[in-house]
C-alpha cells in the first residue's frame, strides 16, 4: 500500500507540475507517458527506495524551476525541502542536493538570486545537519564514493568510460524499459531550440544532465566489477532521471505554444493555452 501511495503521489505531483504552464490536454498526455514508463511500472512495487527518491526529486525540480521563473520564496523553500527529503532517501540525494545548489549558483545573476542560493543552502543544511551529525560516527562503507573521488580513483579509471557511455546509450534506447520517454528531449531540442535558454530551461537541462553525469562518475568510482554493476543497476538509476526528461518535454511543449515575440528580453511569459495553470507574478 505504501508503494501505491507513493506512486499515486508522484503521478499527481507530475500532473500538477506540468499544469503549471501547460493546458490540460498536453499535461495529461505527458503525465500518462510518465506513469506508463515500463521500468517505472515494474520497479514501483519492488519496495526499493527509488520510487520515493523519484517523488522527492520531482518536487525539487518543479519548485526550484518555478523559483527560477517566478522568484517566489515559497517555491524556493519547497524546492529546498524536497531536495533535503531526497537526500534522506538515498545517498544519491545528497549529491543531488549539492549539484542543485551549484546549478542555482551558476545561474545567479542578481543579488536576489544570490540571496536565494544562500537561503537554499541554509535550508537544506538545517534539515540535514542533525542526520549528518548522527551519521558521522557510523563506520564508512567500503564503497565510500566520496572518499574514492577525493583520492583520484575516477581519473585512474577513465579507461572505463567508453564501456559506461556505450551501456548508457544502449539502455536509453531500450524501448522495453522506457518506451518513448527519452526521445522527448531530442524532439524538443529540434522543434523548439529557443526553449533551452528560456527560464526554467537552463536549470532543468543542467540539473538533468548533471544527474546523468553523477551516475557516470559512480560507475567510474565503483569498487564492484563494472560489467555486473552496470547490468544490475543501470536501469534502476536512470529511472531517477525520468522526471527531469518529462519536465523538460513539458517546457518545450509550452515553448511551442508561446508566440516567439514573448521570448524577447524582458517580455512577460504567461502560461500557454486556454486553461493552463497560471504563473505567479
Amino acid at each position: 500500500m505504501v508503494c501505491v501511495g507513493v506512486f499515486g503521489a508522484a503521478t499527481l505531483l507530475m500532473h500538477r507540475s506540468l499544469r503549471w504552464r501547460l493546458a490540460p490536454t498536453p499535461a495529461l498526455a505527458l503525465t500518462a507517458l510518465f506513469v506508463a514508463v515500463p521500468s517505472l511500472l515494474r520497479l514501483a512495487s519492488s519496495g526499493y527506495a527509488d520510487l520515493p527518491l523519484i517523488l522527492f526529486y520531482l518536487g525539487a525540480l518543479h519548485f526550484l524551476a518555478r523559483w527560477q521563473t517566478t522568484g517566489d520564496g515559497h517555491d524556493l523553500v519547497l524546492g529546498a525541502l524536497f531536495t533535503a527529503f531526497a537526500a534522506f532517501t538515498k545517498n544519491e540525494g545528497l549529491a543531488l542536493a549539492v549539484w542543485h545548489g551549484l546549478v542555482l549558483a551558476a545561474l545567479a545573476r542578481t543579488r536576489a538570486h544570490w540571496r536565494g542560493v544562500a537561503a537554499y543552502a541554509g535550508l537544506v543544511l538545517a534539515v540535514l545537519l542533525p542526520y549528518l551529525l548522527w551519521r558521522l560516527p557510523v563506520p564508512g562503507h567500503y564503497e565510500n564514493y566520496a572518499g574514492r573521488a577525493i583520492s583520484g580513483v575516477a581519473l585512474a579509471n577513465l579507461g572505463r568510460l567508453p564501456l559506461i557511455l556505450m551501456r548508457f546509450g544502449a539502455e536509453l534506447l531500450d524501448w522495453r524499459h522506457w518506451g518513448a520517454v527519452w526521445l522527448l528531449v531530442p524532439a524538443g531540442l529540434v522543434l523548439t531550440p529557443r526553449a533551452v535558454g528560456q527560464a526554467p530551461g537552463p536549470f532543468l537541462y543542467l540539473a538533468g544532465v548533471g544527474h546523468v553525469g553523477l551516475y557516470v562518475c559512480v560507475y567510474l568510482l565503483t569498487p564492484h566489477d563494472l560489467a555486473s554493476h552496470l547490468a544490475d543497476s543501470l536501469e534502476r538509476v536512470l529511472l531517477h532521471v525520468v522526471p527531469a526528461a518529462v519536465l523538460i518535454a513539458g517546457h518545450h511543449w509550452w515553448a511551442a505554444a508561446t508566440p516567439p515575440e514573448l521570448f524577447s528580453a524582458g517580455a512577460p511569459l504567461p502560461a500557454a493555452g486556454p486553461g493552463a495553470g497560471p504563473a505567479r507574478p
